[in-house]
């Protein structure tokens, strides 16, 4: 993955700090594209291992060095509360390392270093840093309102957003909080990162081109209505969607719009971009492949079971988790079915590693190879 690949140029290149690089993000990356450089699964083969949870799991999950973090949820119909289960398993056993909870919706986590970061839904929304070999709470700081999703790392700081209509900036290893300030709407998403720029989506459905040296936005995109999934990043675009059913590509210098499709169904996940195509599933799901230069569809699948994962791109294959109990493979550039898995429930985020995909399924997590 993208991220051992960046560990082998520490190696070529001692008199870089190792500290400084070790960053992990879920969906291919910090750029939010959807894209893991690693060894796809052609075709289906057997289920590696499958190993239980205390909830449902979560959306996506991560994995260092050989390690899975996911997270899983329960909620408590009598009280209507959330309890969250946060893991560390073993990628070639299913083994668990350590298991933790904490009380509201936990985010997907990031990792610096030997730090986990999540967000987490409590009364008063928190940001968590957690130790990654045993679990074991660093530092949190509260928003105050619901902050269920990753920060995003640059450096020594620490940046998120709240629903309450606050953007934080904080100290990685200390938690002590560097910047307070406003963004009206509020933000349910984690930041694309790419240099020192930050590019992330609020409530109002604007999207925001933030440059971290000087705290502000550079400029700002109304895309008309909200969304709660980061932009994807990619030669010189941010392609972003709206829960109205909308894709966009805007230019990432000015801010403009270069292109848009209405789907004409609603969309909950972020895109996934390679080879000048980008792929997306709609609620109903609906997945296109449109040209990244010009939004014209290059292919266009349908599926029964709805649709409110990402979609991720190894190589030339799209993996799409479905809520008809599915896990897709297709061809980036033609759009045809090269295999599939059905698992006892619906299927979200798949990971990719070595020729394993990795997902969470109802209160498993599988790995298939």
């Amino acid at each position: 993955m993208k991220t051992k690949f960046i560990f082998t140029l520490i190696l070529i290149f001692p008199t870089l700090s190792i500290f400084s690089q070790d960053l992990v993000f879920n969906h291919g990356g910090a750029l939010n594209d959807g894209v893991y450089e690693t060894t796809p699964l052609t075709r289906f083969n057997e289920i590696s291992w499958k190993t239980e949870l205390k909830g449902k799991g979560n959306e996506d999950c991560i994995i260092h060095r050989d390690v899975i973090y996911t997270t899983a949820r329960k909620y408590n119909r009598e009280t209507k509360t959330h309890k969250s289960y946060i893991y560390a398993i073993k990628a070639h056993s299913g083994e668990v390392i350590w298991l933790d909870s904490l009380n509201g919706r936990v985010s997907t986590p990031n990792i610096k270093d030997s730090i986990l970061y999540y967000g987490v839904d409590e009364q008063d929304g928190r940001q968590y840093a957690i130790n990654k070999d045993n679990g074991k709470i660093i530092w949190s700081i509260t928003s105050r309102y619901a902050a269920c999703w990753q920060p995003a790392i640059i450096g020594d700081k620490n940046y998120f957003g709240s629903h309450g209509d606050r953007w934080y900036v904080v100290n990685n290893i200390t938690g002590d909080l560097i910047l307070k300030d406003t963004i009206d709407g509020g933000i349910c998403c984690r930041p694309s990162i790419l240099d020192t720029m930050l590019y992330f989506v609020d409530r109002k459905g604007l999207l925001h081109a933030y440059n971290t040296k000087i705290d502000k936005d550079i400029w700002t995109f109304n895309s008309g209505a909200g969304s709660n999934n980061a932009p994807a990043i990619y030669e010189g675009k941010a392609f972003m969607i709206n829960k109205s059913g909308e894709i966009f590509a805007i230019d990432l210098k000015t801010g403009q719009k270069i292109w848009s499709y209405k789907t004409g169904d609603t969309m909950f996940r972020s895109p996934a971009v390679k080879d000048k195509t980008a792929t997306v599933i709609t609620t109903n799901g609906l997945i296109f492949a449109f040209d990244t230069e010009n939004g014209e569809i290059k292919w266009q699948q349908e599926k029964k079971g709805l649709g409110y994962t990402n979609t991720s791109i190894v190589d030339n294959i799209v993996y799409v988790g479905c809520a008809d109990n599915h896990l897709y493979a297709f061809d980036l550039y033609t759009g045809k079915e090269i295999w599939n898995f059905k698992a006892d429930s619906k299927v979200n985020t798949p990971l990719i590693d070595n020729e394993t995909v990795y997902f969470t399924s109802g209160e498993y997590l599988y790995s298939i190879k």
